[in-house]
């Protein structure tokens, strides 16, 4: 079975490789090569086409995140993209239909388009999410789904016409350390939130980060194994479920490196505010002493700006630069179990963390946030100060 994959990637659907011009491919070279491919990556993508049908699959859609991806498996020898969806007019078939306005129709000749791609065992590339635009919100400010094919129901029914697997390998480049706000501020109205970069975001984005740039990889998903798990669902509630476990894994891969996205310090302290359990305790204690249940609330917002942690990603990356120089003068520099972080990891993408050094220095916390620092994980926060002053 592990040599059916490669005679069926046969030259019948060579041509319809993406080919870029002279320019991007000195760019992609040029700048491309700097980014921090995981390994589990490479060992998932080359698992899986031995397998069966490998398809990557992305959550939003990015011309840059594909000439990456385009990009790296030429570099490593892995199954070539032969099918990409939404890209525009710009990339010739299959990468474009000529307008992002598109007609039932030319929707219909995109599923007809990877059907024929996967029937040949080619690889694709699926972006799950397109970037919400003028038009597709209603008054309350709810997304509104716009007449697009389902692509990811297309899998499921190719799935079910062959024995043949297909493999989901969910996928996350990273442009930076710096988590994304659960509000949106003025810069996003500007340039388009962290989630959904608008173009001078994206490039500007990229030229400061290209360097740190990291592509990082969830567990390939059987679909045939999946389908055979659970028969009883129909096409639609499959690509449902499918679509959720890939936007799940997706966002946990990324937030193992930047955390998850945050809360501004005023929008916590009024949640805390608000929550049932504190305001009993307010109502308490303005039942107990007589005081104004404002006075009480203004000495609550008080000690909640002590307490609430309000990491800076720019103070912790000015930070590791000095850290680093200072671990090499004051030790022989720091020796870093690295099967011991690979578990860590591992144990990361599963749930919450809490780290329990054994308090031997001060130093010691600070050492664990720059060894997570440099080894793409999120920096815990540290629970000091006033926060353990009772």
């Amino acid at each position: 079975m592990s040599t059916a994959f490669p005679q069926t990637r046969s030259s019948k659907v060579h041509p319809a490789l993406y080919q870029p011009n002279g320019l991007l491919r000195w760019a992609s070279g040029r700048f491309f090569r700097h980014i921090d491919v995981d390994t589990r990556w490479t060992e998932a993508v080359r698992e899986a086409a031995e397998r069966g049908t490998v398809v990557y699959m992305m959550r939003s859609l990015s011309v840059l995140d594909f000439l990456c991806l385009d990009y790296l498996t030429k570099t490593h020898q892995l199954p070539r993209i032969q099918f990409v969806n939404d890209l525009g007019h710009w990339m010739r078939e299959p990468f474009g239909r000529g307008s992002r306005k598109r007609s039932k129709q030319e929707l219909g000749d995109e599923e007809r388009a990877l059907g024929r791609t996967l029937e040949q065992h080619g690889s694709a590339l699926l972006f799950l999410r397109r970037p919400p635009t003028l038009g597709h919100f209603s008054r309350k400010g709810e997304r509104i789904e716009t007449d697009q094919t389902d692509l990811v129901r297309e899998l499921v029914e190719a799935q079910r016409k062959t024995q043949w697997p297909i493999l989901l390998v969910p996928q996350t480049f990273i442009w930076g350390k710096r988590a994304g706000h659960t509000e949106a501020g003025a810069l996003d109205f500007l340039l388009g939130p962290v989630e959904w970069p608008g173009r001078v975001r994206t490039l500007v984005r990229f030229a400061l980060n290209y360097h740190n740039a990291l592509l990082r990889t969830g567990d390939p998903f059987d679909l045939k194994a999946f389908l055979d798990q659970n028969p009883e669902l129909s096409d639609e509630q499959a690509a449902d479920k499918v679509r959720y476990a890939m936007l799940r894994r997706m966002e946990r891969e990324r937030t193992l490196v930047v955390g998850p996205n945050k809360k501004t310090p005023t929008r916590l302290r009024e949640d805390i505010v608000r929550s049932p359990r504190l305001r009993k305790h307010v109502d308490a204690i303005v039942g107990a002493t007589g005081r104004s249940h404002a006075d009480v609330e203004t000495e609550v917002q008080r000690e909640l700006r002590k307490l609430c942690a309000t990491p800076d990603d720019y103070t912790i990356s000015i930070l590791h630069r000095l850290l680093d120089r200072v671990w090499n003068k004051i030790y022989d520099g720091i020796d870093v179990d690295q099967e011991g972080m690979a578990r860590v990891r591992e144990a990361a993408r599963h749930g919450p963390l809490i780290l329990l050094p054994s308090h031997k220095s001060y130093v010691d916390f600070l050492v664990l946030s720059d060894v997570f620092y440099t080894n793409q994980l999120s920096p815990p926060l540290i629970a000091a100060g006033d926060n353990l002053s009772f």
